[in-house]
């Protein structure tokens, strides 16, 4: 398959949180698009800022929210030497994407050191960031099962009067998850459920704060 490849211009931090981050979304097994649904935010804006796109800078909230999101703690997870121009100066960083054998396989090529520490020296070494991501695949009658389990819940917390007030996707995501724990539970399923009950006028969307919620309030 053809490599995808993007880049772009940020500071050795900005870049190492944007990168840990990454990290923390692949172990939890989110997609891109999945992350940007519980955060309230249109399909690519996570993914937009993942890959370092122009302009792409997250507010102190949003990155509290994508803690709480992936279930983690804010990290710069890379040992890098401090830039030697400082630490507000923006350097062109190049990825690509290769998906070979069922997975996705990541290469980022950047010009800072990595310090790697080995007993009592220190090797510092500037080489690329590889890394891969497995995607979480569903067959047909598990994506059917997924769909169907979010109808029924979301069907009963409508029923509660849940959405009187407005919920973020996060909220809805893991109300339901307390008392469900299957797997087959993504993100993507909730989000198709939660669509199909705006056209038929369960409720509404509302912006708060720049994020998405739901409600049954006018």
């Amino acid at each position: 398959m053809e490599k995808y490849t993007y880049k772009g211009l940020v500071t050795q931090d900005d870049f190492n949180v944007r990168f840990g981050f990454c990290q923390s979304r692949i172990a939890i097994g989110y997609t891109q698009e999945e992350a940007s649904f519980l955060m309230g935010k249109h399909p690519y804006f996570y993914g937009e800022h993942e890959e370092m796109r122009d302009g792409t800078k997250l507010a102190e909230s949003e990155k509290t929210l994508l803690c709480s999101v992936f279930k983690t703690q804010l990290s710069s997870p890379i040992n890098f030497e401090r830039d030697e121009f400082g630490y507000d100066y923006k350097r062109i960083i190049k990825g690509e994407r290769e998906e070979k054998q069922g997975a996705y396989h990541y290469t980022l090529n950047h010009p800072w050191l990595i310090r790697i520490e080995k007993g009592d020296n220190v090797i510092k070494k500037n080489f690329p960031i590889t890394y891969r991501e497995l995607p979480f695949r569903l067959e047909t009658q598990q994506q059917q099962e997924a769909l169907a389990l979010f109808d029924e819940a979301v069907n009963w917390l409508l029923r509660i009067s849940f959405f009187q007030y407005p919920q973020s996707p996060l909220q809805i995501y893991e109300r339901i998850r307390l008392t469900h724990h299957n797997p087959i539970l993504r993100p993507r399923y909730l989000k198709e459920v939660l669509y199909r009950l705006i056209a038929e006028n369960c409720f509404q969307m509302k912006t708060i704060n720049g994020s998405i919620h739901y409600t049954t309030s006018i």
